[in-house]
């Protein structure tokens, strides 16, 4: 069975808020995600959401301090990137010497990735995974610090790297810690609980 992600993340802020809901067709697949409360899933909230300690306690994890902006699909299983945005026809794409595979459109994201980064000083995350049978068939990562950071996973040798002009350097845990660590989020594992069952209508930012 197939499972896909393909989010961007960042740090909250009204204004870079105020921004994106003036681009026609961005307001509804804003999520402010500041509490826990929307996990569904019992077998997740029986750690997450409690402080008695259980088998599964080592996967625990918090959010930032002002929570998470998150970018997504409001139609489920559709990647961000294939939304139809009317300002999108304007934006070009952007150039990547160090690219794990981009599409045009996912360039274009790209380009509005980093001029909101420019813009507001913040980071953004753009996180896909696509997984079949539990087994990662594609994973990477484009982060928007102080530099652009290319996280990718290598399927075929099964290692965590980093792209870098002098070539990969492998990474000491996963794609996506490595790069939640941009918005001071730090997950003592692979789980993420925002990519298990969540009720995202709770979050969504409406005008």
């Amino acid at each position: 069975m197939p499972w896909k992600a393909d989010q961007v993340y960042t740090k909250p802020n009204p204004e870079l808020i105020a921004y994106l809901q003036s681009l026609e067709g961005f307001s509804f697949e804003l999520f402010l995600v500041n509490d826990l409360e929307g996990i569904n899933s019992e077998w997740a909230r029986s750690f997450m959401l409690s402080d008695q300690p259980n088998e599964h306690s080592f996967r625990k994890h918090s959010l930032p301090k002002d929570g998470l902006l998150v970018i997504k699909p409001a139609e489920t299983g559709k990647a961000i990137y294939e939304h139809d945005w009317d300002f999108a026809d304007a934006i070009v794409p952007t150039e990547m010497e160090l690219n794990p595979g981009l599409t045009e459109n996912q360039l274009k994201l790209m380009a509005l990735l980093e001029s909101l980064h420019k813009k507001f000083n913040f980071p953004f995350l753009y996180y896909h995974c696509l997984m079949w049978g539990g087994l990662v068939e594609r994973e990477y990562a484009i982060v928007f610090d102080e530099r652009i950071r290319v996280y990718t996973y290598d399927c075929d040798n099964k290692k965590e790297l980093e792209l870098a002009d002098n070539g990969p350097i492998e990474l000491e845990t996963t794609v996506l810690q490595t790069s939640l660590l941009h918005l001071d989020l730090a997950l003592p594992t692979w789980y993420f609980v925002l990519h298990d069952s969540f009720d995202w209508k709770r979050y969504r930012v409406i005008k």
